[in-house]
């Protein structure tokens, strides 16, 4: 499925797109196609390491969506980071911007319902942010809220509602191990970490 998600992000969005990667998303995709037949891997060549075929899944829509949201989530991440990072932060940002400007043009044409909700929920985590919020369930919330919309991909009624209930708490918990993973690190660098002010 890594692989796979690989291939498809570097396809529909360019080569420099598969440096985006993550597991977070690989997650989404294999949660999407569990009730998919799965396709015959095939072999296909790594740009990480020439020598050696990986095993691909063949590209479907599932993996298109997954490879849109990685896109979308990105851009917007570089975007925070452009406006509230150091320095340097935000000239690799700037770079980062026009680097994958048409990528994320091609996403948000694809998904604007998605592209608009990580807009606003990352628009709210900025604002609490700003607050210096001890609220451990707003911030993750917010952020929470991203993953939830996801469950767009489910068309049937009752399979949705489950969706978002499992990705919504999927969402909590990412937030939550990444804010303990990096309460050190932001209190050396004073950077904002909800934990911080409990």
């Amino acid at each position: 499925d890594y692989c796979g998600l690989c291939r498809c992000l570097g396809k529909r969005h360019g080569f420099a797109s598969r440096f985006l990667l993550n597991y977070d998303l690989t997650f989404l995709y294999g949660l999407m196609a569990m009730n998919q037949v799965p396709e015959q891997a095939k072999k296909c060549l790594c740009p990480a390491r020439i020598v050696c075929k990986k095993p691909c899944r063949p590209q479907n829509a599932a993996m298109e969506f997954a490879a849109d949201i990685t896109v979308l989530l990105s851009w917007w991440k570089i975007q925070d980071e452009r406006k509230d990072g150091d320095f340097w932060h935000r000239v690799a940002a700037g770079a980062m911007s026009l680097l994958y400007r048409r990528a994320y043009q091609n996403a948000a044409k694809a998904r604007p319902e998605q592209d608009a909700l990580i807009r606003e929920q990352l628009e709210k985590l900025d604002a609490l942010e700003k607050q210096q919020s001890s609220s451990i369930d707003r911030t993750a919330d917010a952020f929470a809220q991203i993953l939830k919309g996801c469950a767009v991909w489910w068309e049937d009624a009752a399979e949705r509602r489950a969706a978002e209930q499992v990705l919504y708490h999927i969402g909590r918990y990412i937030y939550l191990l990444d804010a303990f993973d990096d309460l050190e690190d932001d209190c050396r660098t004073d950077a904002y970490n909800p934990l911080r002010f409990r």
